[in-house]
């Protein structure tokens, strides 16, 4: 674009904020000009007690406020304060992070109780193992004593 010599403002709109750089142009001279918008990166990584991931079992996730359903990779956000939740398996957790411009972060939110193995493509955790384990034995010894009492008489 061709202006007069002088000083303006260079004005971006991004992620509903504007953004704006003052330059002076000088008159015969070619002036470009960027507007810096102030973003950053962030991965969020949802995890169980143990460090593992848990994307199958992922339900969503927010970040500020904004619903993904798995766990956003690469996502540009502008550079500030952010609070992620995250729920899997019926559970949820949180996270706040701080990004400066141009970082590059991967968040991890981990699920409280959300430990176990996967049986067929399904989570057991390691709480409902242990219960399942109490009731069969509590089970075998119930029908083990009655078996006993029924020998006797």
């Amino acid at each position: 674009m061709e202006v007069l010599a002088g000083q303006y403002v260079a004005r971006a709109k991004a992620f509903g904020r504007e953004f704006a750089e003052m330059f002076t142009a000088e008159a015969g001279k070619t002036v470009e000009k960027a507007v810096r918008v102030p973003t950053a990166l962030i991965s969020v990584v949802v995890l169980d007690d143990d460090k593992k991931p848990l994307d199958p079992y992922v339900e969503f996730v927010t970040v500020d406020g904004e619903t993904y359903p798995k766990p956003p990779r690469e996502l540009e956000v502008l550079a500030g304060r952010y609070f992620i939740r995250a729920r899997a398996l019926g559970k949820e957790a949180s996270a706040e992070v701080e990004l400066r411009p141009g970082e590059v972060r991967e968040v991890e939110v981990v699920i409280p109780g959300a430990a176990g193995f996967d049986v067929g493509g399904i989570r057991i955790t390691y709480t409902t193992a242990a219960a399942s384990a109490a009731v069969l034995l509590a089970t075998a010894a119930g029908v083990a004593l009655y078996a006993l009492r029924r020998r006797k008489h």
